[in-house]
């Protein structure tokens, strides 16, 4: 192939290439070579097309604006392998032209082995207007993420709110038939007949109240209204790991947490209650244990309405409660968690 027929084919394709494209000698700035989108875009810039390669690039570092195009800041949104190009050996300018509306980079290249300097313009629009709809649906996933995340506290709060109603109403059915009972009972004189059952109505009846969640609607957080009330019961909590913060699994946790300081303070006398809390990966799932410094060894525990109770809600989650004895009472509980959301599986 001749070199005549090298070159014509070498300019043909840079005159078909659909950005900006020239070469130049280094030292005088002449042109070597330069395709037409070069030299339309240079004439609309400066009023004429490409003549001297330095004198050129000087008058685009010097240019403001004019009616067909305004020099702008190099766009936030750009392509990071469009800025990697910005080395010690080159230089970028951008553009914005008006008709039609075009976001153009232009760049200045000095190939020093053969001492010829490249100029390249390079259509960032479609690049940019991409990346700008990419940002865009990256904020609108953030934001239904939120919202999602919103509407799932929100829903626990009402199943709490739930919980609570329903344990009221339960407890004032219980002492309404309850009164009832007694007051037959005391009207037909079979009190000391009756004795021993209305004790065991009433016991069980004033026990229920300590099974009520502890949180009101408006009160504190689960965490804070723990420590208060074990404040107030005499009752210190060690907690060593990190509290669940996924509001179903939080749900679970502070559940076992108030039923074993119930029964630590009742039943064992315990002044203090630690809390050990791991996040176990595979399977994923909090791994707690829970012990006291009582004073009354325990051999053998008969489970009660609360720890029954406790036991079916944490069964309805995929969660599981062992009860053990060293010799004082140690809960052990596995709470599992999504790890795609990070939220508990299923719903209270």
């Amino acid at each position: 192939m001749k070199p005549d027929k090298i070159t014509v084919l070498m300019k043909q394709a840079i005159d078909t290439y659909p950005g900006g494209i020239c070469f130049s000698f280094q030292e005088s700035g002449a042109i070597i070579l330069a395709n037409p989108k070069i030299n339309e875009l240079i004439a609309l810039l400066t009023g004429h097309t490409l003549l001297n390669a330095n004198a050129t690039w000087q008058q685009l570092t010097d240019f403001c604006q004019n009616k067909y195009a305004q020099k702008i800041k190099q766009p936030d949104k750009s392509p990071q392998s469009l800025e990697e190009t910005n080395t010690s050996s080159s230089e970028a300018l951008f553009f914005r032209f008006h008709q039609p509306l075009s976001i153009w980079r232009f760049t200045k290249t000095t190939i020093d082995l053969a001492n010829i300097i490249q100029i390249e313009a390079s259509d960032l629009t479609d690049l940019l207007l991409l990346q700008q709809q990419l940002t865009d649906q990256n904020q609108q996933l953030q934001d239904t993420l939120q919202r999602q995340k919103s509407l799932l506290e929100n829903i626990a709060q009402i199943n709490r709110q739930k919980e609570i109603l329903s344990a009221k109403v339960h407890i004032h059915d219980q002492l309404g038939n309850l009164l009832l009972l007694t007051k037959q009972t005391i009207q037909n004189n079979h009190l000391e007949k009756q004795k021993a059952l209305l004790q065991e109505k009433w016991s069980q009846t004033f026990a229920h109240f300590s099974h009520l969640p502890k949180l009101p609607p408006t009160s504190l957080e689960p965490l804070a209204e723990l420590l208060q009330v074990a404040k107030l019961v005499g009752c210190a909590v060690i907690f060593v790991g990190e509290c669940p913060q996924e509001p179903q699994a939080s749900l679970l946790f502070f559940a076992c947490l108030r039923e074993a300081l119930t029964n630590a303070v009742r039943h064992a006398h315990a002044t203090e209650v630690t809390v050990h809390i791991q996040k176990q990966a595979s399977p994923a799932h909090y791994h707690i244990t829970i012990t006291d410094n009582g004073c009354a060894p325990v051999q053998t525990i008969t489970p009660g309405h609360g720890l029954t109770s406790l036991c079916k809600r944490l069964e309805q989650q995929g969660a599981t409660l062992q009860i053990q004895t060293r010799p004082n009472v140690c809960l052990v509980i596995d709470i599992p968690f999504d790890q795609t959301d990070g939220t508990t599986k299923g719903a209270l």
